[in-house]
């Protein structure tokens, strides 16, 4: 047995060729499918994927209303879930807050146009033209929308999010 060889058997050119075209058909669909499903799909807008931050805060007589961390990422805080198509990824809704100073990360698949309402929507916070939460525009406070430091008449839900921008709903007592 000492003077038997051991013969190696070595894969051929073609059977490389084959692995190495299988590996690159792979590559190129599955590149395709993430490029055309999360990155290049197109809306009314045309746009392609967007990564900004909006400033939003609930003032009520001087005292700041809590914006939670975790709004559209934990299951509690993210209630609706109407515009996932638009996410880029499936563990967080396109709007949504990593902590809690109030900034409001817009991260989509599509530069498009988001408002407030959509993300108070995500939030699920109950909301009309002067409430929020359980806060009314009524006999005892006045609310003012104020965009980028400039009051508005628009009502705060169709308030477009807007890199940079910044968002507060002021109540304040009502003169009587």
């Amino acid at each position: 047995m000492a003077g038997k060889s051991v013969r190696v058997r070595r894969r051929s050119f073609s059977h490389w060729l084959i692995v190495g075209l299988g590996l690159g058909v792979f590559i190129a669909v599955y590149g395709s499918v993430i490029y055309f499903t999360y990155i290049s799909s197109p809306d009314e807008d045309g746009g392609g994927p967007i990564h900004i931050h909006t400033s939003f805060r609930i003032v009520v007589e001087d005292r700041e209303v809590p914006i939670p961390a975790g709004i559209g990422i934990a299951p509690e805080l993210w209630r609706d879930r109407s515009l996932n198509r638009y996410s880029l990824a499936a563990t967080q809704a396109p709007l949504h807050t990593h902590d809690d100073t109030g900034v409001i990360h817009i991260e989509a698949n599509v530069n498009r146009t988001f408002t407030l309402g959509d993300f108070l929507r995500i939030w699920g916070v109950e909301f009309n033209a002067t409430c929020i939460m359980d806060i009314c525009a009524d006999n005892h406070y006045r609310l003012t929308v104020l965009v980028d430091g400039v009051e508005t008449n628009m009502p705060f839900d169709r308030v477009a999010l807007r890199d940079g921008g910044s968002i507060i709903l002021l109540f304040t007592r009502s003169q009587q």
